[in-house]
């Protein structure tokens, strides 16, 4: 704003005032132009948040893509604790008897006792399990329970042995324990009975019975074994107790020696929940379409068309043999214009028709997952419908934005031209004042 110091003094009018009313009145068009900005950057945001509906509501329709999903089954145990059951691959339903009667183990060795900071005599052995070994030289460097223990463990060589070392009375023990369970990963010691003493010599029985040691000398604390079980009489072995595909699909984790009775069913939930999701995920796009029509995009005529284009497609029969439209598997239109979704007369479709089921959603051209994805991609795409009403909008935006810096420019021309017009005012009036008081003096 001009400076306009004691402007009004020779007049005695508040002309400070007059020019700051005259500018107001000015400034209405700017204030008008402020006003549509603000507007237009809050369509801006509007149309950013509906564009994150519609981008979620082809997320949860991309789900029902995959027939995997329609297909899928689930397994149980009819004892909790002796094995759990998963679905691991393509299944198939059934029911299985299941006896265990040995669970896989890991090896576990312990050296004879030795004495706190004890020093073990020189030499060498060799650590193997199943077809991997690797070779340890025991000298000064090494040569204490701790050094042994770092040097088997830190080894690149290493066969697939961890070592730590027991404290317990009277002293401390090397433990030696296999990574991987079952009698082909057992632990095998050579060369120790002359090298060192025999520290591992459990009386020259290293696979002996678990616990058979005299006081103080080594030890086999865990005997490596096998996983035993039967399925429907059948016999099974595994080095492992985690089972795969001994029943196709189906991976085992067994737990504990017991019978139980597996169970695999089709997973009606797995596709009734995705289902749930298209449908809350529309009504949930439907909602923000509502809320953006009573605010900032009353009447506009983009919102009505987002809409009609997916209920076109919804309401649109597949051209496909069976099952062809989505009231038939459940979902519905309210109404109101929401989605309704009876869970009961999908999985009744699932279980009577499951084939025309997941054609009606997967099908590569005519599936309901397919066209819905189909709609949201030309809305969401680089030159779909956001796009092109978000660069009409941010043209909309600079040209505002360039209108006011030349009406701000015009403004400041405007209140020059007048704080001018006011001073010289200003002045003629001081001066006139000082000559209508001469001439007052000069007749009193």
């Amino acid at each position: 704003m001009a400076s306009i110091g004691s402007l009004g003094v020779g007049t005695g009018i508040d002309l400070n005032s007059l020019l700051s009313q005259l500018m107001e009145i000015e400034r209405r068009p700017l204030y008008a132009l402020q006003d549509k900005e603000k507007s237009i950057q809050s369509q801006i945001s509007d149309y950013g948040s509906l564009k994150s509906s519609v981008s979620s509501f082809r997320s949860s329709v991309d789900r029902l893509k995959y027939e995997s999903d329609f297909n899928a089954f689930k397994a149980s145990s009819s004892e909790d604790g002796v094995f759990s059951p998963s679905v691991s691959g393509v299944a198939t339903a059934g029911s299985y008897d299941i006896e265990v009667t040995q669970l896989a183990k890991s090896h576990k060795l312990a050296s004879q006792r030795f004495a706190e900071d004890q020093t073990l005599a020189s030499g060498s052995l060799t650590l193997s399990v199943g077809d991997k070994s690797m070779s340890l030289t025991v000298d000064e460097t090494n040569n204490t329970l701790a050094g042994l223990r770092d040097a088997i463990n830190k080894s690149e060589d290493n066969p697939g042995v961890t070592a730590t070392i027991i404290n317990e009375g009277g002293g401390s023990r090397l433990m030696l324990s296999s990574n991987e369970t079952g009698a082909e990963n057992a632990i095998v010691i050579t060369d120790q009975a002359t090298t060192l003493g025999g520290m591992f010599d459990t009386t020259n029985d290293l696979d002996g019975d678990e616990g058979n040691n005299v006081d103080g000398q080594a030890e086999v604390v865990t005997t490596a074994q096998d996983a035993q079980f039967s399925v429907d009489s059948f016999q099974v072995t595994s080095a492992s107790n985690s089972v795969e595909d001994v029943v196709q699909g189906i991976t085992l984790n067994l737990a504990t020696v017991g019978s139980a009775k597996l169970t695999v069913t089709q997973d009606l939930d797995k596709s009734t929940d995705l289902v749930q999701g298209m449908v809350d995920a529309y009504n949930k796009m439907r909602d923000k379409i509502e809320s953006l029509q009573a605010g900032n995009l009353k009447g506009d005529s983009t919102l009505r068309q987002i809409d009609s284009m997916f209920i076109t497609e919804m309401t649109k029969s597949a051209d496909l043999n069976g099952l062809q439209n989505l009231f038939e598997v459940g979902v519905t239109r309210t109404k109101e214009g929401r989605l309704s979704f009876d869970k009961d007369v999908y999985k009744t479709a699932l279980e009577e028709k499951g084939d025309q089921v997941v054609s009606l959603f997967t099908d590569a051209e005519q599936g309901f997952a397919e066209r819905l994805s189909g709609v949201a991609n030309d809305m969401l795409s680089y030159d779909g419908m956001f796009a092109v009403r978000n660069e009409g909008l941010d043209n909309r935006l600079q040209y505002l934005k360039s209108s006011q810096e030349r009406m701000e420019r015009r403004l400041e021309e405007t209140e020059d031209r007048l704080v001018k017009k006011f001073t010289a005012l200003d002045t003629t009036m001081s001066r006139l004042n000082s000559t209508s008081s001469y001439l007052s003096s000069q007749f009193y």
